[in-house]
């Protein structure tokens, strides 16, 4: 079945507020971050507008995954706030490792 654009986004809008949510971010933090206004992040979040690749990246770059996280469902198999939790367990070398690792892997493809 083909999502609708409207469907489209607002899963989108939810993957994103998940991993917001998972990342302990308020919307004003991630808004911040990404560079865009609050009420902006908002209506992104509950799927209300429609939004450029560059504010994508500039989202997915403040919650540290890639786009492909946010925009396909394929990758939410696994519970995100179990590999959160594993995640966490890791020092800062190993997180940065994991990091360089995954961007390697994403950039192959």
């Amino acid at each position: 079945m083909v999502e609708s654009k409207k469907d489209f986004y607002k899963n989108v809008g939810t993957r994103i507020k998940n991993l917001r949510l998972q990342h302990g971010y308020s919307v004003d933090e991630l808004a911040t971050k990404a560079g865009i206004s609050t009420k902006y992040m908002y209506c992104i979040e509950n799927g209300d507008v429609r939004f450029s690749t560059e504010i994508c990246n500039r989202i997915c770059g403040s919650l540290g995954v890639a786009p492909s996280v946010v925009l396909s469902e394929k990758h939410f198999n696994v519970s995100e706030s179990v590999l959160f939790k594993v995640y966490e367990l890791f020092t800062e070398e190993e997180k940065l490792y994991i990091k360089k690792t995954i961007l390697k892997s994403t950039q192959n493809h």
